[in-house]
């Protein structure tokens, strides 16, 4: 007679600690991805878990005047100010036309009369947070400033053989001449390096230029630092009677090294390379222009010449206007009603006519006044204002004040 062996008891999974198992698990998988990465199986990972692509943005035409126009593959494109550039695109300036750019990293390109940049990049990086910058100056003259770049940003130019790297807070003018094949550099604020093709990197540094010859050559020079201007000063209002023909005095201050001046002045802002009314060499620090009986507004500005006989760093530009008015003594300055435009919350904008010439405050605040006695801005006001103050003063004394209600928010 068999004798029947006990059946083996039945283990319950539920029963089992599961903890072991999973860290025997985890451990196991950990080993295999190392050991994948390590026989060559990072390139299966990255085919299957790819970084974040570049989130490519336009560039904004700032502004442009003149002839300029867009290259778009096959395709011309007539600029027009506020339109976006694409990566590719590349950017032309006839004579006497200029152009901005404004990029993601906020850095500002400004072309001058005859100048072509090819943007071949402008993105942001998913991956390293930071922003990567590249254009191409084919020929032509540019002002490039970088505004504080973050550690994770690239800002590049590429001319001719070499690579201009601008990673710090930097204002520089860059020339490229395709016919002679030669190209330049002035660094007015911060530093920039170089990298030529074949050759050492290069540091250049504030109030410094270098210049590559097509035979190889470079010549490094100090250029005079900017003026500080001084009279006539910014946004100064000249009045004259209409039967006065003015004469404008023009001065600033000494720079070390210079060997004389190069002063501009024009009716339009330097940004936009304007046809000049003046572009002289002066010994002096004085100079001394008869101008027209008009109501007008000129814009000047005045650099060093430095021993190559070239200018150095040019000044900031100031603006001043020239106002003629008949004797108006005793007589209140004319404001009209203004336009209030609720923007939402507390901002608004107040636009409105008063006389050209005159200083103009609103609630406080200083507000540009144009050679017609137009204003317009935008102001912030506290809750609970419902009234705001207009008062002008013109420089020969003359005042004026009017209240305006807001309307209903």
């Amino acid at each position: 007679m068999k004798q029947l062996l006990p059946k083996p008891e039945l283990i319950e999974w539920v029963s089992i600690p599961k903890a072991p198992l999973y860290f025997a698990g985890y451990t196991i998988l950990s080993i295999g991805l190392c050991l994948a990465v390590g026989f060559g199986g990072r390139k299966l990972i990255s085919e299957y878990f790819p970084p974040p692509a570049p989130e490519k943005v336009q560039t904004s035409l700032v502004n442009c005047k003149g002839e300029v126009v867009i290259r778009r593959g096959s395709t011309i494109i007539p600029a027009v100010a506020g339109m976006g550039l694409e990566e590719g695109d590349c950017i032309q300036t006839g004579s006497n036309a200029a152009a901005s750019l404004k990029y993601i990293d906020n850095s500002v390109l400004k072309l001058e009369a005859n100048s072509t940049v090819l943007v071949k990049e402008n993105r942001k990086n998913q991956d390293s947070e930071g922003n990567t910058v590249n254009n191409e100056l084919v020929g032509g003259d540019v002002n490039i400033s970088t505004n504080k770049p973050s550690t994770n940003d690239s800002n590049t130019m590429r001319s001719g053989g070499l690579i201009f790297n601008f990673n710090d807070d930097s204002e520089s003018t860059i020339r490229r001449n395709p016919t002679t094949k030669q190209s330049e550099i002035t660094v007015g604020k911060g530093m920039v390096l170089v990298t030529p093709d074949n050759d050492r990197q290069r540091v250049v540094k504030e109030n410094r230029r270098l210049v590559w010859n097509a035979n190889g050559t470079v010549n490094e020079m100090t250029v005079p630092e900017k003026p500080t201007l001084k009279s006539p000063a910014n946004l100064t209002a000249i009045t004259i009677r209409p039967e006065q023909a003015p004469e404008i005095t023009f001065s600033w201050k000494p720079v070390s090294g210079s060997r004389g001046y190069k002063i501009q002045v024009s009716e339009l802002p330097f940004s936009i390379t304007p046809s000049l009314l003046v572009d002289r060499t002066v010994p002096l620090t004085v100079f001394a222009l008869p101008l027209k009986s008009t109501t007008a507004a000129y814009f000047w500005r005045v650099a060093g010449i430095g021993p190559n006989g070239k200018p150095g760093l040019w000044s900031d530009g100031f603006r001043f206007q020239v106002v003629v008015q008949p004797d108006l003594t005793g007589r209140p300055i004319r404001i009209d009603q203004p336009s209030l435009i609720h923007l939402g919350a507390g901002l608004f904008e107040i636009s409105g006519q008063t006389e050209p010439g005159v200083i103009l405050r609103i609630n406080g605040i200083p507000t540009l006044v144009d050679n017609a006695g137009k204003y317009d801005r935008a102001i912030e006001l506290p809750p609970g204002t419902d009234t705001i103050q207009i008062l002008a003063t013109s420089p020969t004394g003359r005042k004026g004040q009017r209240i305006a209600s807001l309307p209903a928010r």
